[in-house]
């Protein structure tokens, strides 16, 4: 059974522009007009249901009033970070708190990633003035 069941199709489309890039389902926009035209009494509608004690209404008022964060606020002092030696230092807590449970390892990972750019900003900062010192020395000896 080595025939072949017909040619490829060519490449492109050849009946026409089709459906411009970036443009919307009709029916989607149907909904969306909709959705506009009524959403007033909707939401009203589900406030009522909310106050008379629907649980489902009261959740999906809350949960537009008050949105889940994704994140959490990490609550950690650390040490002010004007040198590498303070990073490190700020990293050292970390693994500290992690150990002791008091943040949890996915937190920790957040902060010393924030004190690995801190780390880099600041070794930038050094070299930076590392380079300048080494042009302006070498400056004044070509200087006769």
């Amino acid at each position: 059974m080595s025939e072949l069941r017909g040619r490829p199709f060519q490449p492109g489309n050849t009946f026409g522009r089709g459906r411009p890039k970036g443009s919307r389902n009709q029916t989607t926009k149907k909904m969306k007009e909709l959705l506009e035209k009524y959403s007033e009494s909707i939401l009203q509608k589900c406030m009522s249901m909310a106050l008379k004690g629907d649980r489902v209404a009261l959740k999906l008022c809350v949960e537009r009033l008050f949105p889940a964060r994704p994140d959490g606020y990490i609550q950690m002092p650390l040490p002010r970070t004007q040198t590498l030696q303070d990073v490190a230092d700020g990293n050292q807590l970390v693994l500290q708190a992690i150990a002791r449970g008091r943040i949890t390892p996915a937190d920790g990972e957040a902060l010393s990633r924030i004190l690995e750019d801190r780390r880099r900003v600041l070794e930038s900062v050094e070299w930076e003035a590392r380079i300048e010192a080494l042009e302006q020395s070498g400056k004044k000896r070509e200087q006769p």
